[in-house]
This record gives C-alpha cells, structure tokens and sequence, in this order.
C-alpha cells in the first residue's frame, strides 16, 4: 500500500488498488488511520482514477446527508406519503427534511449549548411529557402546581429520554 500525507498530522491515508472476487472489477482501496484517537476506516471506491485524498474528502462529506435521510425516514416521516400528485409530494419531502435542523436547534436552544449527540428521540420524549405534565396540572387538584423553574419539572421532562437512562444505568453502575 502507498502512504499517503494529509494536512491533518494525526490522519494517514494508505490505498491501493485491489481487484475484488465477488464482484469481478479494480476497486481503489483507501485505510484511513486516525493516530490521534486509535481508530481506523477503509474507504473503497470503483472511480479508479480518483486520489486517495478526494475518496477520503468526499466519503466523509457523504455521512451527514445520509444521517439527514436516514433520521428523516425514521422520525418525521420521510417515506409515509399518501399523495398521489407531485406538489404534495414535493411539499411533505420539504417538510421533513426541514424539520431536523429545525429540531436540533431547539435542542440547542433548551440546553443553551451546541448539542454533540442530538437525538429526535429524546426531543420528541421531552414534548410527549411536557404535555403530559400541562394536561395533568390542568386537571389536576386545586392549589397544587408545578413551577417550570424546579428541577422536578426538569426530571419529569427527561423522564423516558435515552440521556435520562444511561444517566440512571450509570449511577447504578457507580454505586
């Protein structure tokens, strides 16, 4: 394999072309080494004249609309149309691609911080008990409320999120 340098000294490009059995054609074969965090991808393409580096630009570049796609699809129901024309259809696609960054931004601005490990799960949780909690303080006994400030409103919030079980599945594990 030919090493190849990068402008990040803590990533290391090896490719070479292989020939693939299976499915009988040269495929370029790049081992991505990240020396920094101890980790390792290989990256393949069948765009043979392709350098290592563009390979390695251009299938990093691909993950975050394949994560949009992918989340759009499981959440926001990308793939749950039922119009038969194309302007809804054109409009729903718009509109659950859209409501991913909308979502993350909420997040970001519940926590005031830029949010490292988004899950819609959780947010989509969050709203769930937040309107569980008004529901039940409307029509709950008189003279008893739930300010928004206290942290047990906080608690009943994240209660069911994935950050609220592994918090809990961590503090037993520590205790």
């Amino acid at each position: 394999m030919v090493q190849v340098e990068t402008e990040d000294d803590d990533i290391v490009l090896y490719h070479q072309v292989l020939h693939h059995v299976q499915c009988p054609r040269n495929l370029r074969v790049v081992l991505v080494v990240d020396t920094k965090h101890h980790r390792k991808a290989v990256r393949c393409s069948t765009d043979l004249p392709w350098d290592a580096l563009t390979l390695s630009r251009y299938d990093k570049a691909r993950f975050p609309s394949e994560f949009l796609c992918r989340d759009a699809q499981q959440f926001p129901g990308l793939t749950d149309w039922q119009a038969r024309s194309q302007a809804p259809r054109t409009f729903h696609c718009n509109a659950s691609l859209s409501a991913l960054p909308r979502a993350k931004r909420a997040a970001r601005q519940q926590t005031g911080e830029t949010v490292s490990a988004f899950s819609l799960a959780n947010l989509q949780r969050r709203a769930v008990n937040q309107h569980l909690i008004e529901r039940i303080a409307q029509h709950g006994a008189e003279g008893h409320s739930l300010a928004k400030a206290r942290p047990a409103y906080e608690a009943l919030c994240n209660y069911g999120t994935i950050t609220e079980t592994a918090a809990c599945i961590l503090t037993k594990v520590l205790l």
